[in-house]
């Protein structure tokens, strides 16, 4: 009886809280999709310009729950935003999967953000010696013909 228990305990936890709390809001860097589940199979309900600013409520993977007119769309974490704090864009590398170490790797974070220059390790890809030269040929054609979306990917 007791283990029962436990176990539905457990299973309303799993199923009751999908997404973890967040509460706070970012402003868009490019034009971005909203979908309706937090998967790039999901619907798209609407393209979100930039300059949005968007309510986030929660998390689930690499996508954030936002509220959108009046229910709920995800976003991924990898598109390009600012975290909006007391009403301020905090622009900063830090913000872009890199967690800053003190006050010297906040500055550096603010400055190589406003200079397009933060850090990453860039794409990585992994296979097969003809499938790396592939995607790489891919990539290059990418660079060349659409530098946007080049660096829309880039950024990831």
């Amino acid at each position: 009886m007791i283990t029962k228990s436990i176990a539905a305990v457990i299973i309303g936890i799993v199923i009751c809280a999908p997404a973890s709390a967040q509460d706070y809001a970012i402003r868009l860097a490019d034009y971005t999709n909203l979908r309706a589940g937090p998967s790039l199979n999901s619907d798209i309900l609407a393209i979100a310009p930039p300059e949005a600013i968007l309510e986030v409520h929660g998390a689930r993977g690499h996508w954030l729950q936002i509220h959108y007119k009046g229910g709920d769309a995800w976003l991924a974490d990898w598109v390009g935003f600012s975290r909006i704090e007391e009403e301020q864009a905090v622009d900063n590398c830090c913000f872009l999967g890199w967690p800053c170490a003190g006050e010297a790797d906040w500055k550096s974070g603010y400055f190589g953000f406003q200079n397009q220059t933060c850090a990453h390790p860039g794409f990585v890809i992994d296979g097969s010696q003809t499938f790396v030269a592939q995607v790489r040929a891919a990539l290059d054609l990418l660079r060349e013909l659409a530098p946007q979306w080049y660096a829309y990917a880039d950024r990831g």
